[in-house]
């Protein structure tokens, strides 16, 4: 049996009444917490509970997991300790993950038709999600959100980022909010 499951982390701290947990990842595992919509949490010698997981976030060496409502206050009030865990059969490469939002600091940012939208100079995980900064054409700044609508590939190891149309997603520094749209510095 232990052979089937892949051990990522350990519950640290939960909130019960927001159905909130903080995780300490296991190291190597942090790909692991990506896009997932379960995890199983060992409590003790029991069998693994399998849990519906609402969001994810990864900060650092810790991942924020909001449970679905589902899951009841007084079983979300027990987890604390538990052993969070995958089958070892849905095991991710590294490399099928979406990468952490600290590898992207010196990326090319590109559009797909090959279209230099900027180099990500700083990365920020903020409580609404990773936020990428950009440094544009004529030294202008602009910020970017790190989510799968904006971002169509990664390739880390050309440090080359493909975007979608990035016109909706840029927020330029110094940007006027009197009307002016953001527009992809050429």
């Amino acid at each position: 049996m232990p052979d089937a499951w892949l051990h990522i982390g350990k519950v640290a701290a939960v909130n019960v009444a927001r159905r909130r947990m903080c995780v300490s990842m296991a190291a190597g595992n942090e790909h692991e917490f990506a896009d997932r919509e379960h995890l199983w949490l060992a409590v003790g010698a029991d069998a693994p509970l399998q849990l519906r997981v609402s969001n994810v976030r990864v900060s650092g060496v810790d991942a924020i997991v909001e449970l679905t409502p589902g899951v009841s206050r007084d079983m979300a009030a027990g987890l604390k300790g538990a052993n969070v865990m995958v089958p070892a059969v849905s095991r991710r490469s590294h490399a099928d993950a979406f990468p952490m939002l600290h590898e992207l600091t010196g990326m090319r940012v590109v559009t797909a038709t090959g279209v230099f939208v900027g180099s990500v100079v700083e990365t920020l995980d903020t409580a609404a999600g990773g936020v990428i900064r950009l440094q544009c054409a004529d030294m202008i700044m602009a910020v970017a959100p790190f989510t799968d609508a904006f971002i169509r590939d990664i390739d880390l190891e050309a440090g080359v980022m493909t975007v979608n149309d990035p016109t909706p997603f840029l927020v330029f520094e110094g940007d006027d909010r009197d009307g002016n749209s953001s527009q992809v510095a050429t």
